[in-house]
Order: structure tokens, then C-alpha cells, then sequence
């Protein structure tokens, strides 16, 4: 028989801890580089409370589990679409409207994590433009909450003995995959299965302390503690997550569960007035906090300095503390008026609403904000001139298809190879009548020439000689036209460079006769260049200084490796010098963050030759 679940004041004190980490994080406090770890720590409280629920209640009903669950979360999250889209009115531009729309519909079924998940990663800069963002891990629970209670209720029925190896061997898969494809993309950072093994480490704890009891142990209880702070600390964005190393401050908080403090040594943490009340409402602060950060930041343009930071977050706990009282709280446990409880009643209604709202967003608010920003004369030449870059891209690629290498003189042509960033430094030589001597060359792959650590390696060996997947590289490599490229007297190579990519390994697989030069082509990213015209009109300058220097990736942390083959050439003088030039005569320079607009080219020709590029390639 199992004993009466009673209140966890290690759990409790997790849950405080795990959301300062989480708001440090978000609002870059403190040195808190990996707090998103809090919301791991949070995976493994909702593995231990959900196995506990399911374990001790010897008339479970699954009716009446799923709906406790959705009074406690709900709740909140139609609270926030609500709140997000009537604030978005009059904040947010019409592209990053849709997206709250869009975004808004899958939170309300639970599905946010899958709507991120295909639609970039977790620390790009989008994120900024991304009110419900942080309900991802929402959905996550959610998901969890679903099948989980199926899992452990028919396990422990039919299986009751290996129930407790089961679930490791659930924790072994969930984990291998996490390991296996947590360094492919961010958008993997989202993904329910490979977050399952850090539920599974709660469930564990649970069972464990369920078969025997267990003394407190102070040093391991702070050795627990140590590994989440320093989890929440050395780690940071450019970390493979969640992966192997989630398990740092998933132990930790295994620890802290497991071993307790002794009564005698507690130092009053759990008695700490500011830690019951952060944990009390610690649900509640993670759902308001990110949108008004968010919002804020929208609305100025810039992220807030330390005073408004901590004004921001005094408000957000104010506000948290109302929320909780007058409108979470009585939701969760209303009088009971019948056998049908009131407070479902009042959450249907808030369901319905929502959707409602998503609707009239979309019919009345989204469609004129699109007019009003698609009609505006600027912005709409941006777009037509996106369009016919994308005719122009098809239209080489098709002729560079008939190419014949044979034709083409040795050392002739330059050519200009990479993604549609190569393909914008292209454009631009073309406005100087160039278009004989420099051809482009479409190829989207540079990623595979990143630095390979050991991990890399052992999850190369497992995927295409163990499993013998394709490989993407291998396939891209062996397309490459050679022949064409060999005849090249320079190659000016652009990409969206990442900081993994091994220069070396570029001039070794391209320098085929040891003559050409390759010249490397660098530049920055700003916000969306439209939407900030949209919010600023002619001030838009004024804010593209301001965020030049936190989205430039440098020579230097690109590890650039000077070579007597490899040049280098930065884009960053051709408009920023230092004020950041992205708005000029009444037409803009950019198309989106980082990509030039078809009006722009003339104009960027104009500085890649003033800028003494033509040397580099003589």
C-alpha cells in the first residue's frame, strides 16, 4: 500500500528555483546563460508528481485525472492567447500578427511545440517576434500528460514488478535519440519523445523512494543543487540541447528529490517566505512572463536595460500574484453546484472564447493590418523584389545546368558559390557590368564542412554505417559540378556561417589545383528590416545601430584561419560605418534581416567596389 501523497517541500522548492532560472535566463540576469535548464528541472517534478498521482490512487479514473489536468493548465494558457492577441493589435506588425495567430491556434490544442518545432529554433533571433513561444514546453507536458498515465496505469497492472525497468528502458530509448539527433537542428529542442527520458528520471525518483526509505543527505542534497546552478550557468545557447548533457541538471534535481535536507540543516530554505510564494505562483509567472518581456521589447525596439528589467519583472510577479488569486485558484477549485462543477463550466466558456477571439483576429484585425502593411508603397517593393529574385535564382540555376566545363577557359571566370547570400553579392556585381567575368553557383551544404567533435563522429558511425541512412553531404558533394568550378580563378564563397564551420576543410575540398584563391564573404543581421520600417518609418536606421553589434558574427569567432588561398571580405563596412545605413532614398536596402533588396543592389555594388574588393580577386 502506498501512502498518501503529501506535500513535497523539496518539489516545491524546485519549482521556485527552476522559474528565477528560467526569468534570469530570459531577461540576461545574472550570468544565467543556461537557465532554460529550469524548465528540465520542471520535466522531472511533473515525472515524479504524475507516477505519484497515478500510483496512489487506488480508485484511479482516467476521466478525472485528464480533467484536473486541464483545469490546472488551461486555465492560464487561454488567459495568455487572449491576453497576447488583444495587446498584439496594437504592438506587433501584420507578418508577426499572422504568426501570433497561428501560433495561438495550436496552443490552444496543445500542439505549440509542434508548430515551433517546423518553424525555426529556440534561440534564433525570430524568437524576439514570438509571444507564445514559451508554451512549447507547455504542449510538452501536455503530451506527456496524455499518454503517460496510459503507460504507468497498464505497466503497473500487468507488469507491476518490472515496472521500474521498464521505465529505465523507456528513459535508455528516449535518451539514445536525444543524443542521436540533438545536434542535427534546434528545431529538435521542441520534440516530445526525446524530453520523455527527463520524465523518466522523476517517475524513477518516485518508485525509488516508494520501494525504501532513503536518510537525507546533506551533501548530496547540495551537490544536486551545485549541478543546476552550474548547468544554468556554463551552459548557454550554442550548447547541443537537450542531448546528453540535459542530464546534468536533471541528476541534480534527482538528487535534491531523493536525499532532502535534514530538518536540522535546512537553513529556513524551505521555510523562506519569497520561495513558497515563488512556488506557489512559479506556473503562473513562467505563462505572463515571456509575452510582456516580449512585448516590451517589440514596442521599444530594444531589449530593456537592467532598471527596466527589474521593474518588468516586479510587475510580472504583481501580476502573477492577482492572476493566481482571483483567476487561477478559483477555476482550479470551485464549489462544487452539482455533480458538474461550475468551475468547468467557466473553463469551457473560456475555451470557446478563445477560439472566438483567434477568429475575429484573423477576420477583422489580421486582414486590414496586411492591407495597411502590404499597401504601403516601400515595403511593397521589397516583396515584388523578393519575387523576382526567386525568378532570377531559377533562371542561372537552369542555365548553369547546360554549362558545359569543356567551354570554359581555365582561370577565366570568378565564381560566386554559396546560398541566397552568395546569390545577393552576385546580384550586386552584376550592376557593375561584371557579368562576364563573375558567374554564381547555387549550394546550400557548407554546413558540412562544421568541425566534427567525438560525439559528431560516433553519431556519423551510427547513422550511415550501422543504420545506412544517406548522407546528405556525401550526396550534395558528389553533385558538384568540379569540372566547372576547378576552371575558377577565384571563388567567393557566402553563407549564413555558423560558428562550427572549419574554413580549413572549405579551402582544402575547393583549392583543386592549389592555385585559386578563395575569398570568404562575412556580414551581420539586423531585425526584420520591413517590420521595423513599418514601426519607425524613416527612424529606421536609428534602431538597425543598435542591434548591428549583438547579431554580428565576427572574423574572429568564426575561427577565420588567415592562408595564403583564403581572403577574406566584410560587408559589414559597405552600410554600417559606424551608423548602420538600411533605409536610403526612400526605398530599403534589405528584403528581411539580412538579405539585400533588389532596389539595394545598384547600391551595394557601388561599396563592394569602393570598398576594394576588385583587389582581392586580381
Amino acid at each position: 500500500m502506498i501512502n498518501k501523497l503529501k506535500f513535497n517541500k523539496e518539489l516545491h522548492f524546485l519549482r521556485s528555483l527552476s522559474i528565477l532560472l528560467v526569468v534570469f535566463f530570459h531577461f540576461d540576469l545574472l550570468n544565467f546563460n543556461g537557465g532554460y535548464v529550469g524548465v528540465d528541472v520542471f520535466f522531472v517534478i511533473s515525472g515524479y508528481l504524475i507516477t505519484s498521482i497515478i500510483l496512489q490512487d487506488n480508485n484511479f479514473k482516467f476521466t478525472s485525472f485528464y480533467f484536473k489536468r486541464l483545469k490546472r493548465i488551461y486555465p492560464l494558457i487561454l488567459f495568455i492567447i487572449i491576453f497576447s492577441l488583444i495587446l498584439a493589435n496594437f504592438i506587433l506588425s501584420p507578418i508577426h500578427y499572422e504568426r501570433l495567430i497561428n501560433s495561438s491556434q495550436y496552443t490552444a490544442f496543445g500542439l505549440s511545440n509542434l508548430f515551433f518545432f517546423y518553424e525555426s529554433g529556440y534561440f534564433d533571433q525570430e524568437k524576439l517576434f514570438k509571444p507564445l513561444l514559451h508554451t512549447w514546453s507547455l504542449s510538452v507536458e501536455l503530451q506527456f500528460y496524455l499518454i503517460w498515465p496510459v503507460i504507468i496505469y497498464f505497466i503497473n497492472k500487468f507488469f507491476y514488478k518490472k515496472l521500474l525497468i521498464i521505465i529505465l528502458l523507456l528513459f535508455i530509448i528516449s535518451l539514445s535519440l536525444s543524443f542521436l539527433y540533438s545536434n542535427r537542428t534546434d528545431a529538435f529542442f521542441y520534440f516530445t519523445g526525446f524530453r520523455i527520458y527527463e520524465f523518466c528520471i522523476g517517475t524513477i525518483a518516485y518508485l525509488i523512494l516508494n520501494k525504501k526509505k532513503i536518510k537525507p543527505n546533506t551533501s548530496l542534497f547540495y551537490f544536486g543543487l551545485v549541478l543546476i546552478f552550474i548547468s544554468s550557468i556554463y551552459f548557454n545557447e550554442n550548447s547541443n540541447f537537450p542531448g546528453a548533457i540535459a542530464l546534468v541538471p536533471c541528476i541534480g534535481a534527482f538528487l535534491i528529490i531523493i536525499f532532502k535536507l535534514p530538518k536540522s540543516n535546512n537553513l529556513n530554505i524551505f521555510e523562506n517566505k519569497f520561495i513558497n510564494l515563488t512556488g506557489n505562483i512559479s506556473y503562473t509567472i513562467y505563462i505572463v512572463h515571456w509575452p510582456i518581456l516580449i512585448f516590451y521589447t517589440y514596442h521599444f525596439m530594444r531589449f530593456p536595460d537592467n532598471l527596466e528589467k527589474i521593474s518588468l519583472i516586479f510587475i510580472i510577479f504583481l501580476f502573477s500574484i492577482f492572476l493566481n488569486k482571483y483567476y487561477e485558484t478559483p477555476l482550479r477549485y470551485g464549489k462544487v453546484k452539482s455533480k458538474f462543477q461550475l468551475s468547468n463550466l467557466y473553463l469551457f466558456a473560456i475555451f470557446f472564447s478563445c477560439i472566438l477571439s483567434i477568429q475575429f483576429s484573423k477576420e477583422n484585425i489580421q486582414k486590414p493590418l496586411q492591407n495597411n502593411f502590404y499597401e504601403n508603397e516601400v515595403i511593397k517593393t521589397v516583396f515584388d523584389g523578393r519575387d523576382l529574385k526567386n525568378r532570377i535564382e531559377d533562371a542561372i540555376y537552369e542555365k548553369n545546368m547546360k554549362i558545359n566545363p569543356a567551354d570554359i577557359k581555365k582561370d577565366s571566370i570568378n565564381i560566386v558559390i554559396g546560398d541566397s547570400h552568395a546569390l545577393d553579392f552576385y546580384l550586386a556585381l552584376t550592376t557593375l557590368n561584371q557579368t562576364e567575368k563573375f558567374k554564381y553557383y547555387d549550394f546550400d551544404y557548407f554546413y558540412c564542412f562544421n568541425k566534427k567533435n567525438f560525439k559528431d563522429r560516433i553519431i556519423n558511425t551510427l547513422n550511415y554505417k550501422v543504420l545506412k541512412r544517406k548522407n546528405s553531404c556525401e550526396i550534395a558533394l558528389k553533385e558538384l559540378n568540379m569540372s566547372y568550378i576547378s576552371k575558377a580563378k577565384n571563388l567567393i564563397i557566402s553563407s549564413r556561417w555558423n560558428r562550427d564551420v572549419d574554413f580549413t576543410q572549405i579551402s582544402n575540398y575547393f583549392n583543386v589545383s592549389n592555385q585559386n584563391k578563395i575569398i570568404v564573404i562575412n556580414g551581420h543581421k539586423f531585425y526584420d528590416i520591413p517590420t521595423l520600417y513599418f514601426k519607425t518609418k524613416s527612424n529606421v536606421n536609428n534602431f538597425a545601430k543598435n542591434l548591428l553589434k549583438q547579431n554580428y558574427i565576427s572574423l574572429e569567432k568564426l575561427n577565420f584561419s588567415e592562408k595564403k588561398d583564403l581572403k577574406f571580405f566584410d560587408k559589414t563596412p559597405l552600410n554600417c560605418n559606424p551608423k548602420c545605413l538600411v533605409f536610403k532614398d526612400g526605398y530599403l536596402l534589405y528584403s528581411d534581416k539580412d538579405h539585400w533588396s533588389m532596389k539595394s543592389m545598384k547600391y551595394f555594388g557601388e561599396q563592394i567596389k569602393a570598398n576594394n574588393f576588385f583587389k582581392l580577386v586580381k
